[in-house]
């Protein structure tokens, strides 16, 4: 049915949570600072909100790095300079290489019969040296960041280069793999291909978008694509 599969990548294929706690306690150790649950949630509330306003196009990726450590560090009473304390996470998390439960073996079947490719709205010299790293990257034909693209995700625009770049202009043979509404699942509705939702956490989709299918465990695509 489908002949090319799009794979958001961080909390997708990619274990972003584990790779971002790591990182995280990484800066707090340069800083002098005592990890706890309620201070990387702090951060994580900041990143979040950031983040979000980077998907509407509020803000450009500049500004959630420069200023997420910097509202952070300034929320538990420290001054910092954000620009520099970014680059640090950014050096710890670029060696980060863990997958989300059986993501190796799903995408060594799915490459098989499909053409694989990562879509991603991250740090770009970051995710690539991630993804290059990681077990699952001879899988994939494509690694196609926003930076490098110009543009982000939900942005129709993007998936319209992207197209171009996996060279698949028929959009019924296309299938999005991501666990984000708002970037992967909007942007998969801008479009008009079908879309599946990662949803391991059973989380309630609050924007009433069209799901094609919706998954737990990225075994399930098996049965799908």
């Amino acid at each position: 049915m489908y002949t090319h599969i799009l794979f958001d990548m961080d909390d997708t294929i990619l274990d972003f949570q584990k790779a971002q706690l790591a990182s995280f306690k990484y800066v707090l150790e340069k800083y002098g600072t005592q990890f706890s649950e309620d201070i990387y949630l702090c951060y994580e509330d900041i990143n979040h909100f950031l983040w979000s306003k980077f998907d509407e196009g509020a803000i450009s990726k500049d500004v959630v790095q420069n200023e997420r450590f910097a509202r952070f560090f300034d929320a538990i009473g420290k001054h910092v300079d954000g620009k520099q304390v970014n680059s640090l996470y950014q050096e710890s998390l670029s060696s980060q290489t863990w997958l989300i439960p059986h993501a190796k073996e799903v995408c060594f079947e799915l490459s098989k019969h499909h053409t694989l490719s990562i879509v991603t709205n991250g740090v770009g010299i970051t995710q690539k040296k991630r993804f290059l790293a990681s077990e699952i990257s001879p899988y994939f034909s494509h690694i196609l960041i926003s930076e490098d693209i110009g543009v982000a995700k939900p942005n129709k625009q993007f998936f319209d280069k992207a197209f171009n770049l996996i060279q698949c202009t028929d959009r019924k043979k296309i299938l999005l793999v991501g666990d984000s509404l708002s970037s992967d699942i909007q942007g998969a509705n801008n479009v008009g291909i079908d879309c599946c939702w990662f949803n391991p956490k059973g989380a309630i989709d609050d924007r009433e978008l069209k799901i094609t299918y919706m998954i737990t465990d990225l075994r399930q695509l098996m049965d799908i694509a």
